[in-house]
């Protein structure tokens, strides 16, 4: 069985402001570290009679930059920049449909960003890094595999 998720963070390692590695359901507070966090907003949208199901997989991806609590500085425009980079990076994936690779029993249609700006979070504990989180989804036909 495909890990989805697995082939998603694959895939988002392609963009080069994703960095070099992305973690999956943890963000660490280090500075450039990136994630993907599963979503509980996850649904199936149709079920065939041939057992095929429609899904629409939302996610966030995690970025953790620098943050100017004073805003003085562009720390904090220059991150918002980094993950609208990411979001053009989605989006022009998804014209060209060069989607991830879920396997030959997914056939994916759509992925993109359901919103184009990050929510930003900056916690009492170190108000100079703040997580800059954005909700995607991507949209697959999941064929019934046959048992043998």
């Amino acid at each position: 069985m495909t890990n989805v998720y697995k082939c998603l963070s694959e895939w988002l390692q392609e963009c080069p402001d994703m960095g070099d590695y992305v973690y999956f359901n943890v963000i660490p507070m280090d500075i450039d570290s990136s994630s993907v966090n599963s979503n509980s907003g996850s649904q199936i949208l149709n079920n065939y009679n041939d057992g095929t199901k429609e899904v629409r997989l939302m996610f966030y991806i995690n970025l953790i930059k620098p943050y100017d609590d004073g805003g003085t500085s562009d720390l904090n425009l220059d991150a918002i920049n980094v993950f609208d980079k990411i979001i053009s990076f989605i989006e022009r994936k998804n014209n060209a449909n060069e989607f991830p690779d879920f396997g030959e029993d997914y056939i994916v249609n759509e992925i993109g960003a359901t919103y184009k700006a990050p929510e930003v979070y900056v916690t009492t504990d170190n108000p100079s890094i703040a997580r800059y989180e954005g909700q995607f989804y991507v949209e697959y036909l999941e064929k019934k595999r046959s048992e043998i």
